[in-house]
Protein backbone atom coordinates (compact mmCIF):
# COMPACT_ATOMS: atom_id res chain seq x y z
CA UNK A 1 0.00 0.00 0.00
CA UNK A 2 2.11 2.93 -1.10
CA UNK A 3 0.61 5.52 0.86
CA UNK A 4 4.34 7.06 1.52
CA UNK A 5 3.63 8.29 4.92
CA UNK A 6 7.28 8.20 5.75
CA UNK A 7 8.73 11.22 2.82
CA UNK A 8 6.14 13.53 3.33
CA UNK A 9 8.14 15.91 4.74
CA UNK A 10 6.27 19.56 4.95
CA UNK A 11 3.13 17.82 2.75
CA UNK A 12 -0.28 16.87 3.99
CA UNK A 13 -0.70 13.79 5.75
CA UNK A 14 -3.99 14.15 5.72
CA UNK A 15 -6.06 15.68 3.33
CA UNK A 16 -9.85 16.07 2.62
CA UNK A 17 -10.95 17.84 -0.95
CA UNK A 18 -14.09 19.12 -0.88
CA UNK A 19 -15.70 16.23 0.91
CA UNK A 20 -19.15 15.62 1.60
CA UNK A 21 -21.27 12.91 3.10
CA UNK A 22 -24.67 12.30 2.59
CA UNK A 23 -26.54 9.38 4.98
CA UNK A 24 -30.21 8.41 3.63
CA UNK A 25 -32.98 7.75 5.78
CA UNK A 26 -35.81 6.53 3.34
CA UNK A 27 -36.73 9.70 1.81
CA UNK A 28 -34.59 11.63 3.60
CA UNK A 29 -30.81 12.76 3.12
CA UNK A 30 -29.10 14.03 6.05
CA UNK A 31 -26.15 15.90 5.16
CA UNK A 32 -23.49 15.61 7.25
CA UNK A 33 -20.36 16.91 5.42
CA UNK A 34 -20.88 19.77 2.93
CA UNK A 35 -17.62 20.07 0.55
CA UNK A 36 -15.14 20.18 3.86
CA UNK A 37 -11.57 21.03 2.90
CA UNK A 38 -9.04 20.09 5.17
CA UNK A 39 -5.14 19.29 5.64
CA UNK A 40 -3.00 17.57 8.43
CA UNK A 41 0.46 17.88 8.52
CA UNK A 42 2.57 14.95 9.64
CA UNK A 43 3.35 15.09 13.46
CA UNK A 44 0.29 17.53 14.04
CA UNK A 45 -2.27 17.36 16.87
CA UNK A 46 -5.64 18.77 15.63
CA UNK A 47 -8.51 19.33 17.78
CA UNK A 48 -11.83 19.15 15.39
CA UNK A 49 -14.68 20.65 17.67
CA UNK A 50 -18.61 21.03 17.33
CA UNK A 51 -21.67 20.92 18.66
CA UNK A 52 -23.81 17.52 18.15
CA UNK A 53 -24.25 16.23 14.74
CA UNK A 54 -21.72 18.84 13.17
CA UNK A 55 -20.05 16.08 11.28
CA UNK A 56 -17.20 15.83 13.81
CA UNK A 57 -17.30 11.80 14.44
CA UNK A 58 -17.91 11.30 10.15
CA UNK A 59 -14.44 13.22 9.50
CA UNK A 60 -12.71 10.71 11.78
CA UNK A 61 -14.64 7.98 10.02
CA UNK A 62 -13.68 8.64 6.73
CA UNK A 63 -9.78 9.17 7.93
CA UNK A 64 -10.14 6.13 9.22
CA UNK A 65 -11.43 4.21 6.76
CA UNK A 66 -14.62 3.29 8.72
CA UNK A 67 -16.80 5.02 6.12
CA UNK A 68 -16.20 6.47 2.53
CA UNK A 69 -17.81 10.33 1.16
CA UNK A 70 -20.61 10.37 -1.07
CA UNK A 71 -18.16 12.55 -3.17
CA UNK A 72 -14.48 14.36 -2.93
CA UNK A 73 -11.10 12.85 -1.78
CA UNK A 74 -10.06 11.40 1.24
CA UNK A 75 -5.94 11.05 0.78
CA UNK A 76 -3.35 9.94 3.28
CA UNK A 77 0.23 10.38 2.36
CA UNK A 78 -0.62 11.27 -1.03
CA UNK A 79 -3.15 7.97 -1.55
CA UNK A 80 -6.57 8.29 -2.53
CA UNK A 81 -8.26 5.64 0.20
CA UNK A 82 -11.48 6.49 -1.35
CA UNK A 83 -10.69 4.35 -4.08
CA UNK A 84 -9.45 1.03 -1.96
CA UNK A 85 -12.06 -1.66 -1.67
CA UNK A 86 -12.66 -3.56 1.27
CA UNK A 87 -9.44 -5.73 1.60
CA UNK A 88 -7.46 -2.36 1.18
CA UNK A 89 -9.53 -0.35 3.38
CA UNK A 90 -8.83 -2.97 6.12
CA UNK A 91 -5.10 -3.43 5.66
CA UNK A 92 -5.28 0.49 5.65
CA UNK A 93 -7.18 0.70 9.14
CA UNK A 94 -4.96 -2.15 10.77
CA UNK A 95 -1.65 -0.76 9.67
CA UNK A 96 -1.99 3.14 9.55
CA UNK A 97 -4.60 4.12 12.07
CA UNK A 98 -5.26 3.55 15.58
CA UNK A 99 -8.48 4.36 17.00
CA UNK A 100 -9.47 5.55 20.75
CA UNK A 101 -13.21 5.51 21.30
CA UNK A 102 -15.20 7.45 24.00
CA UNK A 103 -16.25 4.16 25.14
CA UNK A 104 -13.02 1.85 26.00
CA UNK A 105 -14.27 -0.98 24.50
CA UNK A 106 -12.16 -3.30 26.37
CA UNK A 107 -12.59 -7.40 26.73
CA UNK A 108 -13.97 -7.64 29.95
CA UNK A 109 -12.48 -11.45 30.19
CA UNK A 110 -9.21 -10.24 29.25
CA UNK A 111 -6.32 -8.32 31.72
CA UNK A 112 -4.77 -5.40 30.45
CA UNK A 113 -1.94 -6.55 28.67
CA UNK A 114 -4.19 -8.99 26.96
CA UNK A 115 -6.02 -6.65 25.71
CA UNK A 116 -3.18 -5.08 24.21
CA UNK A 117 -1.60 -8.38 23.05
CA UNK A 118 -4.66 -8.99 21.45
CA UNK A 119 -4.17 -5.71 19.14
CA UNK A 120 -0.64 -6.51 18.83
CA UNK A 121 -1.44 -9.94 17.21
CA UNK A 122 -2.96 -7.82 14.22
CA UNK A 123 -0.04 -6.18 12.96
CA UNK A 124 3.28 -7.66 11.08
CA UNK A 125 5.56 -5.55 13.33
CA UNK A 126 4.03 -3.96 16.92
CA UNK A 127 5.38 -2.46 19.51
CA UNK A 128 6.06 -4.29 22.94
CA UNK A 129 3.12 -4.37 24.80
CA UNK A 130 5.10 -4.15 28.49
CA UNK A 131 6.84 -0.59 27.04
CA UNK A 132 3.58 0.62 25.56
CA UNK A 133 1.58 -0.14 29.06
CA UNK A 134 4.61 1.35 30.91
CA UNK A 135 4.48 4.57 28.47
CA UNK A 136 0.86 5.34 29.25
CA UNK A 137 1.65 4.85 33.23
CA UNK A 138 0.02 1.41 33.61
CA UNK A 139 3.17 -0.66 34.34
CA UNK A 140 2.15 -2.13 37.52
CA UNK A 141 -1.25 -2.54 36.36
CA UNK A 142 -1.03 -5.00 33.27
CA UNK A 143 -2.13 -8.18 34.85
CA UNK A 144 -5.32 -6.07 36.29
CA UNK A 145 -8.92 -7.00 34.45
CA UNK A 146 -10.88 -3.92 33.04
CA UNK A 147 -13.76 -4.61 35.94
CA UNK A 148 -10.51 -3.77 38.36
CA UNK A 149 -9.56 -0.58 36.45
CA UNK A 150 -10.65 3.03 37.35
CA UNK A 151 -12.16 4.97 34.31
CA UNK A 152 -9.23 6.72 34.03
CA UNK A 153 -6.79 3.59 33.84
CA UNK A 154 -9.39 1.93 30.98
CA UNK A 155 -9.09 4.64 28.95
CA UNK A 156 -5.27 4.24 29.16
CA UNK A 157 -5.07 0.38 28.06
CA UNK A 158 -7.34 1.20 24.98
CA UNK A 159 -4.78 4.23 24.32
CA UNK A 160 -2.06 1.71 24.86
CA UNK A 161 -4.49 -0.94 22.54
CA UNK A 162 -4.04 1.63 19.89
CA UNK A 163 -0.18 2.88 20.21
CA UNK A 164 0.72 -0.82 20.11
CA UNK A 165 0.15 -1.18 16.34
CA UNK A 166 2.29 1.52 16.01
CA UNK A 167 0.32 3.38 13.66
CA UNK A 168 1.40 6.88 12.05
CA UNK A 169 -2.34 8.30 12.81
CA UNK A 170 -4.03 8.26 16.12
CA UNK A 171 -7.91 9.20 16.13
CA UNK A 172 -9.67 9.91 19.33
CA UNK A 173 -13.48 10.52 19.43
CA UNK A 174 -14.44 11.90 22.43
CA UNK A 175 -11.73 10.58 24.77
CA UNK A 176 -12.29 12.62 28.03
CA UNK A 177 -16.31 12.30 27.69
CA UNK A 178 -16.60 9.78 30.54
CA UNK A 179 -14.16 10.75 32.51
CA UNK A 180 -14.56 13.16 35.19
CA UNK A 181 -12.47 16.25 34.83
CA UNK A 182 -8.76 15.89 36.69
CA UNK A 183 -8.59 12.20 34.89
CA UNK A 184 -9.80 13.76 31.59
CA UNK A 185 -7.10 16.32 31.59
CA UNK A 186 -4.23 13.05 32.62
CA UNK A 187 -5.51 11.35 29.27
CA UNK A 188 -5.29 14.82 27.05
CA UNK A 189 -1.44 15.12 28.86
CA UNK A 190 -1.25 11.37 27.90
CA UNK A 191 -2.21 11.92 24.17
CA UNK A 192 -0.10 15.10 23.75
CA UNK A 193 3.05 13.62 25.14
CA UNK A 194 2.59 10.84 22.24
CA UNK A 195 2.24 13.81 20.05
CA UNK A 196 5.34 15.74 21.07
CA UNK A 197 7.40 13.03 21.61
CA UNK A 198 7.07 10.14 19.21
CA UNK A 199 5.38 12.74 16.73
CA UNK A 200 2.64 10.95 15.85
CA UNK A 201 -0.51 12.52 14.12
CA UNK A 202 -3.37 13.38 16.16
CA UNK A 203 -6.75 14.62 15.26
CA UNK A 204 -9.28 14.22 18.34
CA UNK A 205 -13.07 15.61 18.17
CA UNK A 206 -15.24 17.01 20.68
CA UNK A 207 -17.51 19.37 21.65
CA UNK A 208 -15.58 20.45 24.53
CA UNK A 209 -14.34 23.80 23.49
CA UNK A 210 -11.88 24.43 26.71
CA UNK A 211 -9.42 21.26 24.72
CA UNK A 212 -8.73 23.31 21.75
CA UNK A 213 -6.07 25.54 23.23
CA UNK A 214 -3.64 22.31 23.45
CA UNK A 215 -3.99 21.74 20.28
CA UNK A 216 -1.55 23.03 17.18
CA UNK A 217 -4.87 23.60 14.52
CA UNK A 218 -8.20 24.12 15.90
CA UNK A 219 -11.05 23.27 13.31
CA UNK A 220 -14.43 24.16 13.91
CA UNK A 221 -17.03 22.54 12.19
CA UNK A 222 -20.74 23.82 12.17
CA UNK A 223 -23.70 21.82 9.93
CA UNK A 224 -21.22 19.91 8.54
CA UNK A 225 -19.12 22.80 6.85
CA UNK A 226 -16.00 24.24 8.01
CA UNK A 227 -16.61 27.39 10.21
CA UNK A 228 -13.07 28.43 11.30
CA UNK A 229 -9.69 26.94 11.02
CA UNK A 230 -6.93 28.83 13.48
CA UNK A 231 -3.52 27.59 13.94
CA UNK A 232 -1.88 27.46 17.58
CA UNK A 233 1.72 28.59 17.85
CA UNK A 234 2.15 27.96 21.86
CA UNK A 235 -0.64 24.80 22.90
CA UNK A 236 -1.17 24.71 26.40
CA UNK A 237 -0.22 22.04 28.73
CA UNK A 238 -3.41 19.47 29.52
CA UNK A 239 -2.54 19.85 32.70
CA UNK A 240 -3.55 23.66 32.70
CA UNK A 241 -7.30 23.16 30.87
CA UNK A 242 -10.38 23.94 32.78
CA UNK A 243 -13.37 23.54 32.02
Amino acid sequence: MPLGVEALGDAALVRLERVSKVYRMGEVEVHALRDVDLDVRQGELVVILGPSGSGKTTVLNLVGGIDTPSSGRVLIGGTDITQFGDAELTAYRRDRIGFVFQFFNLIPTLTAKENVELAAELVRNPRNTDEVLHAVGLGDRARHFPGELSGGEQQRVAIARALVKNPPILLCDEPTGELDHETGRKILQVIAEINRSEGRTVLLVTHNSAIASMADLVVRLRSGAVDSREENPAPTDPMELKW
